[in-house]
């Protein structure tokens, strides 16, 4: 084939010799027995998408249901560090009470930093989520 034939990709020679080249193959595979075998496995194509189609939406729904419930956490953290930090600024206003029980406000600091550091956990499971994103395109 010549760069001309290799340019024009409706050149007749091209198709001809394609044609050429695949029945050569075709009439290998015969003559070494692999046509039947290949025959099943293009059966099972269809079978194998239906499959990872299956699995591409389990994950997708998978994938969804844990941002829902990460998110939802992610608020009620936010909510018990918020409120931590109420009582908190409410014991340092009242200096008798933390002077009394001085391990109120190292509870309560204890929760307030306990709650960001499981917000920042629940940020990096929503982060990793992207593993979705991945499954889907291939």
């Amino acid at each position: 084939m010549n760069h001309d034939e290799a340019a024009n990709p409706g050149a007749p020679q091209m198709f001809q010799k394609l044609g050429s080249i695949t029945r050569q193959l075709h009439d290998a595979l015969k003559e070494l027995g692999y046509t039947d075998k290949l025959k099943g496995t293009v059966d099972q194509l269809p079978d194998a998408q239906s499959r990872l189609s299956y699995i591409a939406r389990l994950t997708g729904e998978a994938a969804d249901k844990v941002l829902n419930h990460v998110e939802l956490g992610k608020t009620e953290q936010g909510l018990i560090a918020e409120r931590g930090r109420q009582l908190a600024d409410t014991i340092s206003r009242v200096p008798a009470l933390a002077k009394a029980m001085p391990e109120l406000m190292e509870w309560t600091n204890d929760i307030i930093k306990t709650s960001e550091q499981t917000d920042a956990r629940l940020t990096d499971i929503m982060m990793a989520q992207d593993f979705h994103d991945l499954t889907g395109q291939v």
